[in-house]
């Protein structure tokens, strides 16, 4: 009887599910075989949404080009981090260069950083933001699509680059906090709801190879109606960058 439960037990194992033949085998892609991500993809399972561009065009996309274009998420395509996740610099088979946030971390707060950057991204659109193109989201991962700054971060600039400081002369660093300062404006005057994004600071202030700034980073960012003045919060953002008043009161407003 024995003998006859385990041949039927293995005989049930050698049954593949329904629906593998609709997996896609991601390990075969790249080498990096520690990136974190699930070995197999469901095609039904990845829900990629994209943005209209200008001219209200979408392309379609899915989560394997995305594995794809960054070399399932290799650490040589690592261009940023966070508190969230690292983003990776993401290069499509048409020469196309974008920027994925891939969020990482706990469940609650990664689904609230994802929730806030869609929420102010989607109706935000300026200049001097950086445009969100679109979001996946698959099994447990949450993936944000933005387009590639160039240039990398004003932080990497005056702190990481060797001799950088030097090579940002006062032309382009004037540039730079007026760009910066027009895509504040827009959030906190032009942009309905208004928002505050509770984060400024010189690695969340992103550079084209124009090097034009664009506000980056919206994980922390708190929508506010025209007739408020100001959000009563809990204290987030990064210390030394943290206006005294919300600091002290957590009371988040336009000015600070």
């Amino acid at each position: 009887m024995v003998t006859l439960l385990t041949l039927w037990i293995l005989s049930k194992r050698r049954v593949n599910p329904r629906g593998d033949s609709d997996k896609i085998e991601l390990e075969s892609i790249s080498p990096y075989s520690n990136s974190g991500v699930h070995p197999e993809v469901d095609r039904e399972a990845s829900l990629v949404v994209l943005f209209p561009n200008k001219n209200n065009d979408t392309k379609d996309l899915c989560m394997l080009e995305i594995i794809k274009a960054t070399e399932n998420f290799s650490q040589a395509n690592i261009v940023g981090c966070g508190g969230f996740g690292l983003v990776y610099k993401a290069t499509f088979q048409n020469g196309t260069k974008l920027a994925i946030k891939k969020l990482s971390g706990d469940l609650g707060l990664m689904e609230r950083e994802f929730k806030a950057e869609v929420e102010a991204l989607s109706t935000a659109q300026h200049e001097n933001l950086v445009a969100l193109q679109g979001y996946c989201v698959h099994d447990g991962y949450r993936l944000l699509i933005y387009n590639y700054m160039e240039n990398g971060s004003l932080d990497y600039w005056l702190h990481e680059k060797p001799d950088g400081s030097a090579q940002l002369d006062w032309p382009t660093r004037l540039k730079i906090a007026q760009g910066a300062s027009c895509g504040l404006a827009y959030l906190h005057m032009t942009c309905e709801p208004h928002i505050v994004h509770r984060d400024i600071k010189s690695s969340n202030i992103l550079l084209n190879e124009k090097f034009e700034a664009h506000v980056a980073d919206f994980g922390l960012s708190r929508l506010i109606l025209p007739y408020q003045t100001h959000v009563t919060t809990e204290l987030v953002g990064t210390l030394g960058y943290i206006p005294p008043e919300y600091g002290q009161a957590w009371v988040a407003t336009l000015r600070g």
